[in-house]
């Protein structure tokens, strides 16, 4: 993610709903940083694969940052992992949760196998 994305980051992460869900705090560009390190920890590592979820915007070709989707808790020979999501104040309502965790959990599935045994589980509302 671009150092130009940290304040759309910061504006979104300072929803108190947001805040109440989420354990990771984003006050500043630092905070930004420091979250981002760790998204692409979790992807080197293989057990978390977090996305942002983007908007298109005309004339633009950033789009702009509407939610996130999560997988983690992947084990290699555990047939289970979580998903979870957030979505930004601004685009609720909207349907952007429900398409994000079906494209996440289209993507577990395709990338994940596992013989047909893969189960993803919701572990908070």
């Amino acid at each position: 993610m671009a150092t130009s994305a940290f304040p759309a980051l910061v504006e979104v992460s300072q929803d108190s709903a947001l805040r109440r869900w989420t354990t990771s705090v984003v006050d500043d560009d630092a905070d930004g940083a420091r979250w981002v390190r760790a998204q692409q920890r979790g992807w080197a590592a293989g057990d978390r694969f977090g996305f942002a979820v983007l908007e298109a915007q005309p004339g633009s070709v950033d789009g702009q940052l509407v939610g996130y989707a999560i997988l983690k808790s992947v084990t290699s020979g555990k047939p289970a992992a979580e998903v979870g999501c957030w979505t930004a104040a601004h685009a609720r309502g909207r349907g952007v949760a429900p398409r994000a965790l079906e494209a996440l959990t289209g993507w577990a599935f395709d990338t994940f196998p596992r013989d047909g045994h893969l189960h993803i589980r919701r572990t908070s509302p």
